[in-house]
C-alpha cells in the first residue's frame, strides 16, 4: 500500500485495532498518517511501511508536541485507549489521563481539528453509563468539545459500537481474544475452549445481550468522512458509528458456527454488572456524511473476516508475512 502524500494526520492509538485500519483508510484517501502508540495493545507491524511509528504514550505532552511542530499537524484523531468496559478502575483513570493530556497538546499545539473515537458505553442504562469506562469516555467528549469549539476549530465525536472483523486483505485484524467474534473464531479453530456468555436472562428474544457489530474498515471509512466534514467547515460533530442493526449473542454464536462448520461450546454465567441488554447505534446522522454507508459490511463479511484472520495469524505464527511491517519504532 502506497502511503498517502496529503496532510498529515496525528493518529494515537494508530497500530491497534480499529486504530490500524484508521490508518490504511488515511492512507487510501491521500493523507499522511504520524502514529504514537505505546504498544500496550497494538503492534508494531500494524503500521504500514513508510507510516512513521513513535513508540510512546499518548498523554505524553512533549511527544505529542514535538510531532506536531515537525510534522506541522492541523489535524488528529485520538484512538488510544487501553481500558474496557469491564476493566479495572485504575486502568480506566490512567487511560482516560492519557487521553485527557492528548487533546490537551493538540490544542495547545494548534491542532485545528479533531476526531475523537468514543464509545457506545456513554449511553448505559437509563440513568447514565453502566460502567466507569463509559463515564470516562463521557468526560473526555466533554473536554473535547471544550478545547475543539472556537472559531477556526472543529471537533467529532464518534461513538462506535461493537467492532467486529478484519481487514479483507488481511492487514490487520484483532488481537487473540478481542471481542465476542475474535473469540467465537478461535473458539470455532479449537484455539480454545467454551465462549462465556454473560447473562441468558435479559428482557431480549433470546435471553442474551443485542449489540450492534460493525465491521473496522465501515469504522475506519466514518473516521475518514467525520474529517473531510471538519475540513468543510463542519464545526462540531456527535455521531453513533454503527449499523443500526441489533444480533444477540446467541446469533452471533450461531453465525460463527454457520460460517467456520464448526461448534462451538458456550458456558453461561450471571450478568456482569457493566453490561446493558440493548447497545444498538442510531446511525442515521453521520450517515448523512459522504463517504460513508451504515453498515455497509454485514455481519456475515465481518465473521468471514476475522476467521481467515485468525487462520492466517495462527499458520504464520503472528502476522502477515505478505504484509510489509511499520517504520521502525523511535
Amino acid at each position: 500500500m502506497r502511503e498517502g502524500h496529503g496532510p498529515a494526520v496525528l493518529v494515537s492509538g494508530g497500530a491497534g485495532y480499529v486504530g490500524s485500519h484508521v490508518v490504511l483508510a488515511l492512507a487510501e484517501a491521500g493523507y499522511r498518517a504520524v502514529v504514537v502508540d505505546d504498544l500496550s495493545r497494538g503492534h508494531h507491524a500494524a503500521v504500514p511501511t513508510g507510516v512513521e511509528l513513535t513508540v510512546a504514550d499518548a498523554g505524553d505532552r512533549r511527544v505529542v508536541g514535538a510531532l506536531i511542530a515537525r510534522h506541522d499537524i492541523s489535524a488528529a484523531i485520538h484512538l488510544a485507549d487501553a481500558s474496557g468496559v469491564d476493566a479495572p478502575a485504575a486502568h480506566i483513570r490512567k487511560s482516560s489521563a492519557s487521553g485527557a493530556a492528548f487533546v490537551d497538546a493538540c490544542a495547545a499545539g494548534g491542532v485545528r481539528r479533531l476526531v475523537l473515537t468514543s464509545s457506545a458505553a456513554v449511553y448505559g442504562a437509563e440513568a447514565g453509563p453502566a460502567s466507569a469506562y463509559g463515564a470516562a469516555k463521557r468526560a473526555t467528549e466533554a473536554q473535547v468539545r471544550l478545547a475543539f469549539t472556537a472559531p477556526g476549530r472543529g471537533h467529532a465525536i464518534l461513538r462506535c459500537f461493537n467492532v467486529a472483523g478484519a481487514d479483507p486483505a488481511l492487514r490487520a485484524g484483532a488481537r487473540r481474544g478481542q471481542g465476542l467474534v475474535q473469540v467465537a473464531c478461535e473458539a470455532a479453530l479449537d484455539l480454545r475452549g467454551a465462549v462465556t456468555v454473560f447473562g441468558a436472562d435479559w428482557d431480549t428474544p433470546d435471553g442474551t445481550c443485542v449489540r450492534d457489530w460493525v465491521h473496522p474498515r465501515d469504522v475506519a471509512a466514518a473516521h475518514v468522512a467525520a474529517l473531510r466534514a471538519l475540513e468543510r467547515g463542519v464545526g462540531g460533530l456527535t455521531a453513533d458509528c454503527g449499523t443500526g442493526r441489533g444480533h444477540s449473542v446467541r446469533e452471533v454464536l450461531a453465525a460463527v458456527e454457520r460460517a467456520s462448520g464448526s461448534r462451538i461450546s458456550i458456558r453461561e454465567r450471571p450478568r456482569r454488572w457493566c453490561d446493558v441488554a440493548l447497545s444498538v447505534a442510531a446511525p442515521e446522522r453521520i450517515g448523512q456524511l459522504p463517504g460513508w454507508n451504515a453498515g455497509e459490511i454485514p455481519l456475515e463479511t465481518a465473521i468471514s473476516t476475522a476467521l481467515a484472520w485468525t487462520e492466517m495469524r495462527e499458520r504464520t505464527g503472528g502476522w502477515n508475512p505478505g504484509w510489509r511491517s511499520g517504520s521502525a519504532a523511535r
